[in-house]
């Protein structure tokens, strides 16, 4: 499954997406990834030694079902060639995911992320369309039909500030449905707050005792890296930018967030910038791009959830262990 240790080179396939997330303030736009950029990083990720991950994001990556066919195809042939360990990852809203295209990918070793944050009324208020009528029923056919094809799958629940209540809840639903792995992911860019982080460890805790009892997997307890927001994630973004960093999802809430992490162009990389992801690193660049006050308390704020999240989830995998 999802690896949290392997070295991972997160490919923005598209900036376009059916949904217009909360919890996600990216900059929108019709472009994709070239194919000579999106090659060239998969060259590079594939010139590193141990464990890899080749991950396809966006916006919607599947709005490029081609292309990351395409690329899933030859990243993994490419792979066989160089003797590399490769796990390659597509994070779906589920709307484009048939179950045919489910089952193709898979038969070339893909695996899915899946955005689902519980029941239809959390999850419609964290991830309104962009469309008229809400899809739900065609999320809910597409989820049956990933479940049923046999595709290795993580659903991901993102939990916000105002929704940490409602997390048993949506996690005993997606039970209910059939999902037997998790992964639990806070939103970044907003103030939680002492009081509100406290409640979330109170809903983990309950969550993954629901998980526990039907025999469900929570990748979280892995160990995860934490805090996200100092992980050095490596990026290549739609326009063939390499960076190190999370920010993805934050640029219009942090606009200097991507300047302070860019690495340089994908085409002109002789490797991939593994050198500049320690956390301390990190931080200083976090910081730097921090503009007002208001910004600083945010990110500070984020990285202490973090670190509180990597305590709680090692607390929970000890008393598993006992």
């Amino acid at each position: 499954m999802l690896s949290d240790r392997a070295l991972s080179l997160l490919v923005l396939m598209t900036r376009e997406c059916p949904f217009s997330c909360v919890s996600c303030a990216m900059h929108r736009g019709p472009s994709a990834i070239s194919r000579e950029n999106l090659r060239r990083g998969v060259d590079l990720l594939l010139q590193e030694e141990g464990s890899l991950e080749l991950q396809f994001f966006g916006g919607e990556p599947l709005l490029e079902y081609d292309l990351v066919r395409e690329a899933a195809a030859e990243a993994a042939e490419l792979a066989v060639e160089r003797g590399r360990r490769l796990t390659m990852v597509v994070t779906t809203s589920l709307l484009p995911l048939t179950s045919e295209r489910a089952c193709e990918l898979a038969a070339l070793g893909v695996e899915f992320l899946v955005s689902l944050d519980g029941e239809l009324s959390v999850h419609s208020r964290q991830r309104p369309s962009r469309a008229g009528e809400y899809p739900w029923e065609l999320i809910q056919r597409h989820l049956d039909g990933l479940l049923l094809s046999g595709a290795a799958y993580t659903v991901n629940m993102v939990v916000r500030p105002e929704s940490v209540e409602s997390l048993p809840a949506g996690v005993s639903f997606l039970l209910g449905r059939g999902v037997r792995r998790f992964q639990f992911a806070y939103a970044l860019g907003v103030e939680w707050g002492q009081e509100r982080m406290a409640a979330f460890e109170t809903a983990l805790t309950r969550a993954d005792a629901l998980c526990s009892e039907k025999g469900a997997d929570v990748l979280n307890r892995r160990g995860a890296p934490e805090p996200v927001l100092i992980d050095g994630q490596l990026v290549l973004d739609v326009d063939g930018e390499l960076s190190v960093g999370c920010w993805t999802v934050l640029e219009t809430v942090f606009p200097d967030l991507r300047r302070a992490f860019a690495r340089g162009p994908v085409s002109a990389a002789r490797r991939l910038p593994v050198d500049a992801r320690s956390p301390r690193e990190q931080l200083e660049r976090l910081l730097s791009a921090a503009r007002t006050p208001g910004e600083r308390r945010i990110m500070l704020d984020n990285v202490d959830l973090g670190r509180r999240m990597a305590r709680f989830w090692a607390r929970e995998e000890a008393a598993r262990a006992r």
